[in-house]
Parts: structure tokens; sequence; C-alpha cells
């Protein structure tokens, strides 16, 4: 895809509002919160979901009749810590080397020997280190269930917009700024290392447009009442280089203007210089 889209390989567009001879705005909240909802069959307790999307828009004039503002703004928070989580883990007993409880027959995989009533005498000393940060089962056969990181994002988005006509010419531009930010929950990992978070990530993009629209008049016929067939690549010869696609039917296509008196036929003619900054990404785009 050009670089107008950026990076996505979804295309979602959206017509953004212009300002004009009087001032608007609004404000909008959106809440969810996990207090609301219904708790989940397998967990014991209801999730924690808090999540405030809010903002608001402004527009109006600058120049009555000329040039305009508009400005929207949109931040969203999000904090939530799932519930439910299970893990097996080692007991009390496994911790020191007494695997007695269990009827497999373990085995020393240096010797090839079978374990005496299955008590393990050398431990792995990573192995004791890591056993320090995970709990002890809380459920049946060593059944741990615990509380999952703690998800927290924050994403402001941001984007002014000015507008400037003369008669039926117009010429508009934006800059749109993003900013996604999710911390990792690493104090989730000190307490519980399975509950460790590897999620944290950061995204910033900006974008900036020019947009022009010219109107011009051409004279399609001059003789009063008369049918003229005229055809469309006549009308619009500047669209030949502009789009190529068009310019390859434009040959084959004509219109019939009937004319009561000297006519004109608008044209309109529209060009756009997109520049899209990601992180690490530069991309720009034209369209004429």
């Amino acid at each position: 895809m050009s670089a107008e889209y950026g990076n996505s390989a979804v295309v979602v567009n959206v017509v953004t509002k212009s300002g004009t001879n009087d001032f608007h705005g609004d404000l909008f909240e959106f809440l969810r919160n996990g207090d609301l909802n219904a708790r989940n069959f397998f967990a014991p307790t209801q999730d924690t979901l808090k999540r405030n999307q809010f903002g608001g828009t402004v527009g109006g004039p600058i120049l009555k009749n000329k040039l305009f503002f508009f400005f929207t703004y949109q931040g969203t928070r999000t904090t939530t810590a799932p519930s439910g989580a299970v893990s097996f883990v080692p007991t009390a007993a496994e911790r020191t080397g007494d695997f007695s409880a269990l009827s497999t027959q373990l085995v020393d995989p240096v010797t090839s020997a079978p374990f005496p009533n299955n008590q393990i005498s050398r431990l792995s000393a990573p192995a004791l280190y890591f056993l320090q940060h995970i709990p002890l089962p809380n459920g049946p056969n060593g059944q741990l269930t615990y509380l999952g990181p703690t998800a927290r994002t924050t994403d402001n988005q941001f984007m002014p917009k000015i507008d400037y006509i003369t008669g039926k010419n117009q010429l508009s531009g934006r800059y749109f700024y993003t900013c996604y930010t999710q911390q990792p929950d690493s104090a989730a990992g000190k307490a519980n290392a399975l509950a460790t978070d590897s999620s944290g990530n950061s995204v910033r993009a900006q974008t900036v447009s020019l947009n022009e629209r010219i109107r011009n008049r051409r004279r399609c016929c001059s003789a009063p009442g008369s049918a003229t067939i005229v055809p469309l690549a006549r009308l619009f010869p500047a669209h030949r280089s502009a789009l190529p696609m068009l310019a390859s039917i434009l040959p084959l296509l004509a219109v019939r203007l009937q004319c009561k008196r000297l006519a004109w036929v608008d044209t309109l003619r529209s060009s756009q210089v997109t520049l899209v900054y990601s992180t690490g990404t530069i991309g720009v785009s034209a369209k004429l």
C-alpha cells in the first residue's frame, strides 16, 4: 500500500470534519468497568477491567467565509488484570526432592539407576533459585490459581486541521499524531515468576497531509440549440497523465450536450501530498 496508509495491512478511510462560520464542539466519555460485568465461570472473582475513552472536538472560523480550523483529541486509558490463570507447580515436598507421592519410578539421568523411593538428593541450583519466585500450589495436585500481570495502556491521539477556501478552490492541511504505550508489569513478575509480563510496547505515528481542490470552467458548445457529441478526452485533457487508467478509456467515451445558450462545464482537479512517519519509518505519497 502507499505511504499514506502507514504500515498497516488494513485500511480504514475516515472523513474528517471541517470548521464552519460558527463555533461548534463536543465532548465524549466511554466507560467500561469490570465491576459492572458478569463473572467468568472459571474465575474466582470478577475481572478488573477499567477502560476510559474520552475526548472532544472544536471547530470554527479564523477568517469568516475563508479560513477555518478544526481540532480533535481522544485519549484512552485501559487497566486490566485477568483472573483465573492456572498453572501446575511443584509441591513443598517436591521442592526438597521428595517425589514419593508419584506412582512413576524416577530414574537418574546420569547413571540410569532408579532413585530409591523417588527421593532425589541432587537438586539443581538454578532450579532452586527460580522456585523461590514461584508460589506454592493452592489447589489439588499442584494446581496454582493466580492473577496474571496487570496491563496498563495509554493512547493519545490529536489532529488539527486548517481549510482555506477562495471561490470554488479549496486548500486543506492536517496533522495527525498518535502515541500508544503499554508498560510491562514488572512488579507481578517479582512476586510470581509465572505472572511475568512480556507485552510492553510503545508505538508513535505522525501523518501530515496537504490537499487542494481546484475548479476550472471549460466551454463545451457554442451554438445555441445544437446537439453535439464531445469526446470526454477533449474536456479533461489534464487527466490523461494524472489518471492512466481513466485516460485509457477516455477516447472511447463521449457525452451529448444540448445547449440552448453558451454552456460551460466545471472540471475538478484534486491533488494530495501525504507524509507518514512512524517509529523508524518515513513514507511519502502524492496524488496529482
